[in-house]
């Protein structure tokens, strides 16, 4: 591993991933670009015992690791670093030879979306990541090394994977189904062992589910988010959402952007170079029957493969972090260009997409930015009017004056348009506190769950504009 990483034929993908990354991404330490989620976890990250109701022993010993603080710096450097380290072995898997094709791929990579969403994350961002490269590792392994126990090496991965970050598992799924095409086309399939490599995946889940049901009947908990996830519940609706999901991430504005910059007609460009590249390379290889149709329904499964958190869970609301299997796909398609018809319309494409991520990456940070710039404003006026230090009470949108539209329009969403502290009572209360203390350096007391309610319910409010003190207690009504 070490040898791959330290080869000189890779420095170019080391240099230009680490490059790209912090050039692109270095808002991220450099201005006030924070979520609702980073906010109540920034500088001390203490929601492990959500982690742990989930599963997530092995984020629980990360955080260990760094006494749960959270560096933003030190993330966004390691978490490149690893992303170059799986660009490498992504180029290597895919046997990508064109140096063009490998500087365009790498940074394509750093800069989409999926991994600015995951940088955002400063908290867990590097464990995300990590559990991405595990994932992937594991199968690179079984195709590369000649160890006779290859595959518990790989399992035990997979099962590390788990622990930290269970939907990953996705990109050992997609990269089996999409490498067993390519040996398909190259009548190098063993199916064998492609039943053997899926089984390497399902033993360590096995051992996971159960070791996890055994501790929620230890400690007495329910441990509910993995246990739904076990019992397949409904599982010819989430069929159905595996195939809509994985429409609307390529063409629709849900989960990210699509149709502002066009990047859905480049989406369906790269879709017909795909299927063009293996018709063409199973009417060269002169496949049979059997083989087209079992390539055919691999093809079908890539859907399900890539959203398998939502096929084993209803409760799942599918968004960029647990989109790591949808960077596999332009590799697969690079894969299968033999430098003819399709080379100028993939670069033409990867050039273009690489202009589209830029300007989505930046926009949403302007808009987090201008987000956090806006709460700031409102806060500290609000400070301001509560000259006795009263117990605060903040109702309405923190956020109403909102960023230019040109600039919302170009963000590519998730937690973008979001409202840096939420409405509910728990993370509001928590989030302004929070807020008051690391940014304005003040400490402030929010009103009681009980009063709230009360409060929320009293002629007074109902009647009030936007200051007025209730019960003791400052009550600000905004929009």
């Amino acid at each position: 591993m070490i040898k791959k990483i330290l080869n000189k034929k890779n420095n170019n993908v080391i240099i230009i991933t680490l490059l790209v990354g912090f050039i692109i991404h270095i808002p991220l330490i450099t201005s006030k670009i924070i979520t609702a989620d980073v906010l109540l976890n920034n500088y001390y990250y203490n929601s492990y015992i959500n982690e742990l109701s989930m599963g997530r022993f092995g984020l629980y010993i990360m955080g260990l690791v760094k006494s749960f603080l959270v560096f933003p710096e030190i993330s966004l450097l390691f978490s490149l670093i690893l992303i170059a380290i799986l660009n490498i072995y992504i180029i290597d898997f895919f046997d990508i030879k064109s140096n063009f094709y490998k500087i365009l791929l790498s940074i394509l990579i750093v800069v989409n979306p999926i991994t600015s969403a995951i940088l955002l994350s400063s908290h867990y961002s590097i464990a995300i990541i990590l559990s991405i490269f595990l994932s992937f590792y594991s199968l690179y392994y079984i195709f590369n090394s000649k160890y006779k126990y290859k595959h518990i090496v790989s399992g035990v991965l997979l099962f590390i994977c788990l622990t930290i970050f269970q939907p990953s598992i996705s990109v050992y799924l997609s990269m089996l189904v999409l490498y067993s095409i390519k040996l398909i086309l190259k009548k190098k399939i063993k199916y064998k062992e492609l039943l053997f490599n899926f089984l390497t995946l399902i033993i360590p889940l096995i051992i996971y589910i159960g070791i996890i049901t055994l501790l929620a009947l230890i400690v007495k908990t329910n441990y509910s988010m993995l246990i739904s996830s076990a019992t397949f519940i409904d599982l010819g609706k989430n069929f159905i959402r595996c195939y809509t999901n994985f429409f609307n991430y390529y063409f629709g504005n849900s989960i990210v952007k699509n149709t502002y910059l066009y990047t859905y007609i480049i989406n369906i460009i790269l879709f017909i170079i795909m299927i063009l590249g293996i018709v063409k390379s199973s009417i060269k290889a002169k496949l049979d029957t059997k083989n087209i149709i079992i390539m055919i329904l691999l093809i079908l499964s890539l859907p399900l493969v890539f959203n398998i958190t939502l096929l084993y869970s209803s409760e799942v609301n599918f968004n960029l972090l647990l989109a790591g299997s949808y960077l596999l796909l332009i590799p697969f398609i690079i894969s299968l260009d033999n430098y003819n018809y399709s080379f100028i319309f993939i670069v033409l494409c990867m050039l273009l997409l690489f202009r589209n991520y830029i300007i989505q990456d930046r926009a949403t940070y302007y808009t987090l930015e201008n987000t956090y710039n806006k709460t700031y404003a409102i806060l500290s006026e609000i400070h301001s009017k509560n000259t006795k230090n009263r117990p605060l009470m903040i109702t309405g949108n923190l956020t109403s004056n909102k960023t230019i539209n040109i600039i919302v329009r170009l963000n590519y969403g998730f937690v973008a348009n979001d409202e840096l502290i939420k409405d509910d009572y728990k993370n509001r209360s928590i989030g302004i506190t929070k807020f008051y203390n690391y940014y304005l350096g003040l400490d402030v007391k929010y009103v009681s769950e009980k009063k709230y309610n009360k409060i929320l319910d009293s002629n007074k409010y109902k009647k009030m504009k936007k200051y007025q003190v209730i019960e003791d207690t400052f009550v600000v009504k905004l929009k």
